[in-house]
């Protein structure tokens, strides 16, 4: 598991598919602590500390809970929206490519209903080239 990266999130969710796939759920616990690395093993065992990782009551997700609470990364609500209507497309940068940075800045905003439409907005308005709005 690499530390560095910015979604331990998705990290957990691909390794869930790969046990799904290969029917290891009985043995979730291992597979995880098997494959994630040095680095990432001596953080679990930090975090579990003073219990045993090796404990049969450690389990998959008790291990996963403190990871992901240690790991994830805190959402300042009202930074994430200002980054979202900050952001404005890149010089060489396709259209299709800005939108998708947009879509996935505004997953981070709790817009509800209004994301689509926000997101819209922000898009016209950062566009580089403003006469295609004309």
């Amino acid at each position: 598991m690499p530390l560095e990266h910015p979604s331990v999130d998705q990290y957990f969710k691909r390794l869930q598919f790969y046990i799904e796939s290969q029917s290891l759920q009985d043995k979730d616990k291992a597979v995880l602590l098997s494959c994630c690395g040095e680095k990432a093993f001596s953080l679990i065992e930090t975090l579990l500390a003073p219990d045993d990782v090796t404990a049969a009551d450690i389990t998959f997700d008790r291990i996963k809970t403190v990871v992901l609470a240690h790991l994830r990364p805190k959402t300042i609500l009202h930074f994430e929206r200002h980054r979202l209507h900050s952001m404005m497309q890149i010089s060489g940068e396709g259209a299709a490519t800005f939108l998708q940075r947009l879509k996935d800045q505004s997953n981070k905003c709790e817009f509800g209903q209004l994301k689509d439409e926000l997101t819209l907005c922000q898009f016209v308005f950062g566009l580089a080239d403003q006469s295609i709005c004309s």
